[in-house]
């Protein structure tokens, strides 16, 4: 996330300008002169004292095509005329009172439009950033002025998900996902408000362990192989292969072919296509399907993740996440003594080389990768048959 760096230039008067930035946390001569031309994005910050009276007035300031010490320049020049604009200012428009609710899809149409002028969210970025509004911030702000958001309502917010019994990730999404909705709020209506979602967070450590002996190992994947319901007993069987629930869930017919199917670059990680091969309990029912594989029985729309976490419960170990079983057979394939290139094309991680950036997957590469997990997986399902 970009900070706002104070600037300081020998010889200029900087007093007041700052610019947003995630390179560096102090910008000096030095720095200013290696940027190349590109696009900086500045605030000026102006005290102004009238009849006694302290006007504090904020402008942010978008150029491009130059390089950083010549855009600092042109900033510094239109210091006096902002000092001027405040001093005699011109009879503005009243800001229209929106609740964050409406500004959130105002946001939403803003990053999902082809024509906007930053950068637009992926599919699968705008649906994971609808989800979490939704679910973190609507129901305890979203029918708040958006003027009225203090800092102290994120954090009463976040303390309301706590109690919720959601994770501290819970917190870190809220923040994510409202930070950037309000700064382009009040740029775009030149509001001089303070961000109330601008503060730190401790960061998360998202390194867990898991940790099960052979037994509970064996239970857990017999418990999902034997699950009652076929249709979530085919996604908990995608899971256990290493698939991540999105690609699962958002799975559609369209992306199967045969025996394989592919994940596409706007759904993994790895932004680029994925190539995998059914498990073999999979393929007959999704041969069957048309449209979502796995789609819900009352919408034409894929079953949802709160409804995947419902079913997973009645099965799943204490403190076990769904994303735990990812972890677990990485782990086992680990002890297979499977080469860390194969466990990482597995879990759909961009292979850490030069080339494998320009590597396209293949069915004879999808074919690799499930012959790596079914060995692992058959291994365990044997002994099975012998108890």
């Amino acid at each position: 996330m970009q900070k706002l760096i104070k600037v300081s230039y020998s010889g200029l008067d900087t007093r007041g300008i700052y610019l947003y930035t995630d390179k560096v946390n102090a910008i000096d001569d030095k720095w200013i002169k290696k940027q190349s031309q590109s696009t900086y994005k500045f605030v000026i910050r102006k005290t102004v004292t009238i009849n006694m009276k302290k006007l504090n007035r904020k402008e942010v300031m978008t150029v491009s095509g130059i390089t950083l010490y010549q855009a600092l320049q042109k900033v510094i020049q239109r210091v006096p005329e902002f000092i001027n604009e405040i001093k005699n200012p011109k009879v503005q428009p009243k800001v229209q009172l929106l609740t964050v609710k409406e500004v959130w899809d105002k946001f939403f149409v803003h990053k999902t439009t082809a024509t906007s002028i930053t950068k637009v969210w992926r599919k699968s970025t705008s649906t994971v950033m609808t989800s979490s509004f939704k679910i973190l911030a609507k129901p305890y702000i979203g029918n708040m002025m958006v003027l009225d958001v203090k800092k102290a309502d994120i954090e009463d917010t976040m303390t309301k998900l706590t109690q919720r019994g959601l994770g501290a990730s819970s917190s870190h999404k809220l923040l994510n996902t409202l930070f950037p909705m309000f700064e382009w709020y009040f740029e775009r209506e030149e509001i001089d408000k303070r961000n109330p979602c601008s503060f730190k967070l401790p960061a998360l450590d998202n390194k867990r362990e898991v940790t099960m002996n052979q037994q509970e190992i064996s239970d857990l994947y017999k418990s999902i192989y034997n699950f009652p319901d076929e249709v979530y007993r085919n996604i908990l069987i995608m899971l256990a292969h290493g698939r991540r629930s999105n690609e699962v869930l958002s799975l559609h017919s369209d992306d199967v072919d045969g025996d394989y199917f592919t994940i596409t670059k706007d759904k993994n990680k790895a932004k680029k296509d994925m190539i995998y091969k059914l498990p073999m309990e999979v393929r007959e029912y999704a041969s069957k399907q048309d449209g979502y594989v796995f789609a819900s029985t009352r919408t034409a729309k894929h079953i949802t993740g709160s409804a995947l976490h419902k079913q997973w419960k009645k099965i799943a170990p204490l403190d076990f996440h769904m994303h735990d079983l990812r972890h677990l057979i990485a782990t086992g394939l680990n002890d297979s003594d499977t080469q860390l290139e194969s466990i990482s094309r597995v879990l759909g991680h961009t292979v850490k080389s030069i080339t494998g950036t320009y590597i396209t997957d293949t069915t004879k590469a999808a074919d690799m990768k499930y012959d790596v997990v079914t060995k692992y997986l058959e291994d365990i399902k044997s002994k099975w048959k012998i108890e």
